[in-house]
């Protein structure tokens, strides 16, 4: 064996000698100590220690890895005993005995099991434990190396920040602090499971290097793990709300973060995760921020200067924002900002609810919250570099030079109401850049149009006004041009086509400029049958306006279509609300050029030039339209309709004055028919119209009337006419028509009833002029109208006249129409040399039509009394009166011979009979002239003059009967009876014959068989005809007495004054007896 062999040998022999002598002493030394011996002097000085009531139940000793004591069910209450402040199940304290030799108690390592801590923050604000961490003088010091804690309860009750404290529960916490001693580097470790208000799990790992003696707590350095998951938010809310200007916070947080450094300057790494967050941060959001995830990665470092997020990455539901933050020199009173931001694709529909409107200007806020609807943006840079007291005053130099934003736009939609065409498929770059907000590149649709559009906000940061200048050129299409015209305007708009529209504008919200061109030549377009504009045809509208706070003004707007230009401007105020006026102005235009776009107006094939100036008043409530102006023609001519002649060399101007419309003198041509006049419509609402105007000569066929047999000549025509509503007020109307010369006033007080009052004047009247209009037909198409009852009043004067060749002089007379019904009453004239006063009725309700007719003509001239009732030319002089009343009805003049009814009473006297073929005939069986001593007449040459005519003939359905007609004269007296039937014109007459002279003796001779002598002197009675046949050709012939019936020979018995005996005692009287 060798030398170091050896004592390799010696040395393990005397260790295994004094283990044994260690143990010995070790078990010796436990037999021998026993605590409950030291257990007052142990306890009282643990309570000077820990200056509070102490107890256990159990302590001992043991020597496992160097001295130990264990305390069972230990014990610690408060100061004032009032409560529990420790409470553990099992304590084990491992001793360290050379520092207590040195009178300090130095415990290596204190483990407790199942301890129950409460801990407690007063309304004070100072804590149940704070008279621990204070130095007390003594000789014994209690020092603590290692601390741990297994299963532990922790509970944290804070009475300082709320009046209901807020509890806070470590549940089955396991703690391990080592080398808690200054100026030395400790570790701990913690894991705990929260409970009471708050929950979620929290895991600590670190370490930590505490400070010198001297050098206060918050210089210790720490570098730790912290982890905690399903952490309630809001459970922590009073401990910063008075710090934030926001209601609490509502979810659960997920931690992972690195801590290295001191509190006061550190970096942290670390990932946060916020579960269903709920953020209420109003008005700076409009609504309550809910959440499904966020998730934050973050890179955070602060120094005594700065505060930097070197890297930031944030993840709202998929919506990704990545940057970096800074706040620099934060410690002073104008700390320096710089950030920097990109983000993903932003739905703004999803993502709507972060828009921070509160922070935002008003005016672009409100614009933002009330119609941008959707669209997907991306912030593609965002840089901030500036000190606060620059951001706060971005108006103020150049300090809008630190913020610069650029992002894109996709699928923007922008949306003024329901009742406006969307913008939408916006897409392009928004630039905010020094002092402006730039437009870039913007393309999309107004509704289905596509547009282009460049623009930005000038000045937006600054205190003076914004101004907002942009240039947008668009293609409109039907839907949009519809909605721009109106509803009322769009049901009959067609457009098609490809036109271009370029809009501008410039300016600021105090008064704002806008400029428009719309090339319209590529397109068509229609409304109604009023326009109708083709592809190519040039079309053009340029415009230019301006608005304001107080009005709208369109400056002028110029409108081009073919050969016609139309210029328009018009303002419209909007406090206090007035009238809107609008100017429009024409060149002077060719018909023919409009005509061809204008289905309506070709119609009429215009011709010539008309120009127009208007001013158009639009009330701003429902009230009536204002229209000032002229319209200007110049030889122009239309055609009203095709069955019409037109309107030619029409020249004048019509004025327009609110509502009132009024011509200068105007001419036209109808046909052959030239006129010349003015007109005034005073009142549109009710229509009120007045006209005068002059004719050297009316043809009717120029107007589409034709008189039967033949038209009129209606000449010198001059009026003056109003209509108002439904009535039309003739001043005058004056003409001739053909010889007659006619006077008219009066009115028409309702056109539909036709009720009308008039008087006409008349120097000279031809009835038969008059009669002509009862002839009128129309030589257009005759249009179905309703039946109208007229009610009609005429008075009628005409100084003289002629009626059938007949003249008369002072007619007056009256008509009166109603319920079809007509009054003839009275009527007076001069007429036939005597005078003519009649009434009569004319009732077209009755079916058939009845007429009654009451007149009497008094002096009148027999021979034109006679003529003008005669179809054949008959002469019988003298002076006669008729008297007599007169009915028929029907339909036709037939019908109204046929009916005729009534009587006539004629009287007649002083004259001569001429022209009677009956009488002339009766007179040639009587040619006995060489047996009397008088002459018979000649009816034909000479004729019978009479002393008197009286009769009177009654009408009785068209048949005229009389058993009274009687003359007398020197020669010989003449009474008729029978009847002459007017509806075959056959007479049926008994005819008396008396003639007054002395009888020649030899009345043997004489060939009549009739004749009846009587009287002293022997005279020739009577003698008796048959007149039989038409009236023009009759049948004469003699018949005796016998043949007369008894009714008729007592009529000629009372006229001729015969004998009775004749009807006795015939056989006297016959010749030879």
């Amino acid at each position: 064996m060798t030398k170091t062999g050896r004592r390799i040998r010696t040395l393990l022999i005397s260790l295994a000698l004094l283990l044994a002598l260690l143990s010995v002493g070790y078990i010796v030394l436990i037999k021998v100590i026993d605590l409950d011996t030291y257990k007052d002097q142990i306890l009282s000085e643990l309570q000077k220690s820990l200056n509070r009531p102490v107890s256990y139940k159990t302590g001992n000793l043991s020597f496992s890895l160097g001295p130990a004591i264990s305390f069972h069910n230990v014990i610690i209450r408060e100061p004032d005993n009032s409560a529990d402040f420790v409470t553990i199940k099992n304590l084990t304290c491992q001793l360290d005995l050379i520092h207590l030799l040195k009178k300090q108690i130095v415990i290596h390592r204190l483990s407790a099991d199942k301890a129950r801590v409460n801990l407690e923050r007063r309304t004070d604000g100072r804590f149940n434990i704070s008279d621990l961490t204070e130095s007390r003088s003594g000789n014994t010091q209690l020092k603590i190396h290692d601390l741990e804690l297994s299963e532990a309860d922790i509970t944290f009750t804070d009475r300082l920040l709320q009046t209901s404290p807020i509890i806070t529960r470590l549940e089955k916490t396991d703690l391990l602090l080592q080398n808690l001693s200054r100026d030395s580097r400790a570790s701990f470790k913690i894991s705990t499971i929260l409970g009471g208000g708050a929950s979620g799990t929290l895991h600590l790992s670190g370490k930590i290097g505490l400070p010198p003696k001297d050098s206060p707590l918050e210089n210790s350095v720490i570098e730790a793990k912290i982890s905690c998951k399903k952490l309630d938010i809001a459970h922590y809310w009073p401990y910063y709300s008075k710090y934030v200007p926001f209601k609490k916070i509502l979810g659960t947080v997920d931690t992972e973060t690195d801590f290295r450094g001191r509190i006061s300057e550190f970096t942290s790494t670390g990932k946060i995760a916020l579960h269903s967050p709920r953020f209420d941060y109003q008005p700076v959001f409009k609504q309550v921020l809910a959440s499904k995830d966020i998730q934050i990665k973050y890179h955070f470092e602060l120094n005594r200067q700065d505060i930097r997020i070197k890297a930031l990455e944030v993840n709202v539901d998929g919506a990704e924002v990545k940057g970096s933050f800074a706040l620099l020199d934060y410690r002073s009173n104008d700390p320096r900002i710089t950030a920097q931001a990109v983000t993903g694709k932003l739905d703004f529909e999803k993502y709507r609810q972060f828009v921070p409107y509160g922070i935002i200007v008003k005016d672009t806020a409100e614009w933002i919250e009330q119609h941008i609807a959707g669209g997907v943006y991306q912030l593609d840079e965002g840089k901030l570099d500036g000190k606060i007291s620059q951001i706060l005053h971005m108006e103020l130099g150049t300090n809008y030079n630190i913020l610069y934003i650029r992002a894109r736009a996709e699928k923007g939609v922008v949306s003024y109401g329901s009742k406006v065409p969307t913008f939408n498929n916006i897409k392009g770059t928004l630039e905010m850049k020094g002092k402006d907000f730039f437009l870039h590149g913007m393309s999309g649709n107004f509704g289905t149009s596509p547009m282009t559009l460049e623009g930005k906000i000038a000045d937006y940061p600054l205190d003076s006004p914004s101004s907002y200048p942009f240039k947008m050129v668009i293609s409109p299409s039907r839907n949009e041009i519809a909605w721009l015209a109106g509803k009322g305007i769009s049901s009959n708009f067609l457009y098609n086509g490809n036109s271009s529209l370029t809009l501008s504008g410039d300016g600021f919200t105090s008064g704002y400029n806008l400029y428009g061109d719309w090339n319209l030549t590529p397109a068509s377009y229609s409304y109604a049958n009023y326009i109708s504009k083709p592809v190519g045809t040039t079309s053009n509208i340029k415009f230019r306006g301006m608005i304001n706070q107080k009005e709208a003004t369109l400056t002028s707007m110029n409108y081009t279509v073919g050969g016609l230009t139309l210029d328009l401007s018009a303002k419209y105020p909007f406090d206090p609300a007035k009238s809107m006026d609008i100017l429009i102005n024409s060149n002077q235009f060719t018909s023919e050029n409009i005509s061809s776009l204008s289905p309506f107006l070709s119609r009429y094939t215009p011709t010539g030039r008309a120009q127009v100036s208007l001013k158009v008043s639009v009330p701003p409530a429902a009230g009536k339209l204002k229209l000032n102006g002229t319209v200007m023609f110049n030889n122009a001519s239309l055609r009203y309709s095709q069955s019409e002649k037109p309107v030619s060399g029409l020249t004048g101007s019509i004025s327009f004055d609110d509502g009132a419309i009024e011509s200068t003198h105007i001419s036209a041509r109808i046909g052959n028919t030239a006129f010349s006049g003015k007109g005034a419509i005073s009142s549109l609402d009710p229509f009120t119209f007045s006209t005068s105007f002059t004719s050297t000569l009316i043809d009717p066929e120029d107007f589409g009337i034709r008189f039967a047999p033949k038209n009129p000549m209606i000449t010198k025509v001059k009026g003056d006419i109003s209509f108002k509503e439904n009535s039309i007020n003739i001043k005058s109307l004056s003409g001739a028509v053909n010889n007659s010369q006619l006077s008219i006033v009066g009115s028409i007080s309702d056109l539909n009833k036709m009720k009308a009052d008039i008087s006409i004047y008349s120097s000279f009247l031809d009835i038969s002029d008059l009669i002509l209009f009862s002839g009128a037909e129309s030589t257009g198409v005759k249009q179905a109208k309703p039946a109208v009852s007229p009610s009609l009043k005429i008075n009628l004067k005409a100084e003289r006249g002629v009626i059938s060749g007949t003249e008369f002089k002072k007619l007056n007379t009256t008509l009166s129409l109603s319920n079809k019904v007509l009054q003839i009453a009275p009527l007076d004239a001069e007429i036939l040399g005597g005078k003519l006063s009649a009434k009569g009725k004319i009732d077209s309700q009755s079916t058939p039509s009845r007429y009654q007719a009451e007149f009497k003509l008094a002096n009148a001239s027999a021979d034109e009394t006679t003529n003008l009732f005669s179809g054949k030319k008959k002469e019988v002089t003298g002076v006669m009166s008729l008297e007599g009343e007169l009915g028929s009805s029907g339909d036709s003049f037939d019908t109204i011979k046929k009916s005729l009814s009534g009587k006539i009473l004629i009287h007649s006297t002083k004259g001569m009979l001429r022209q009677f073929s009956g009488l002339s005939k009766v007179f040639s069986i009587l040619n006995v002239s060489q047996l009397f001593k008088f002459r018979l007449p000649d009816m034909v040459s000479e004729g019978m003059p009479y002393s008197d005519i009286k009769g009177t003939l009654t009408f009785k359905d068209g048949i005229i009967t009389t058993n009274d007609l009687f003359i007398s004269s020197n020669a010989m007296n003449i009474s008729f009876v029978g009847k002459h039937d007017l509806k075959s014109d056959n007479l049926d007459l008994t005819v008396g014959v008396q003639p007054l002279q002395t009888v020649d003796k030899v009345v043997s001779h004489i060939p009549i068989v009739g004749w009846i002598l009587t009287g002293k002197e022997k005279s020739l009675i009577s003698a008796y005809f048959e007149i039989k046949g038409k009236s023009t050709s009759p049948e004469v012939s003699a018949i005796p007495v016998s043949s007369l019936g008894k009714g008729v020979f007592g009529i000629f018995k009372r006229m001729f004054q015969l004998p009775a005996k004749l009807f006795t005692d015939t056989g006297e009287v016959i010749l030879g007896n």
